[in-house]
């Protein structure tokens, strides 16, 4: 076969620094769309973006060519960045150092998804 189709498919979780609660609702909106246009960025496909005041979670496609570790790293480091320059409340914002990083087949992404997307309603629950 000359070609070769690869679309992998992770739900990545990681919190911020010392798990502070600083995503509140006032920024998420904010948050979101810098993680999401930093994955953009990166050439990687983001589906969904969610999460509560202490981390997030991302539903994204890494291509096989980009280590996943190297992509992760990435979208911590640049949406830092960017929180820190575009969010004043958020100037000293930093991640933890780890993530948790989950495969996911092609079927239960939409199932990733809802539950990325509804992460404030989820954690709500007594």
């Amino acid at each position: 076969m000359s070609h070769s189709y690869d679309r992998l498919y992770y739900h990545v979780v990681f919190a911020t620094k010392y798990r502070r609660r600083v995503i509140d609702p006032s920024v998420e909106s904010q948050v979101w769309s810098i993680l999401w246009d930093t994955c953009v960025r990166l050439d990687l496909h983001p589906f969904a973006i969610g999460g509560v005041d202490d981390h997030i979670h991302i539903a994204v496609a890494i291509p096989k060519t980009v280590a996943v570790s190297t992509a992760v790293g990435q979208i911590k480091n640049l949406a830092t960045r960017e929180i820190r320059a575009k969010i004043p409340s958020l100037s000293t914002f930093s991640w933890q150092g780890g993530y948790s990083i989950f495969s996911v087949g092609y079927r239960h992404l939409p199932v990733v998804m809802r539950y990325i997307q509804r992460q404030r309603a989820h954690h709500s629950r007594p």
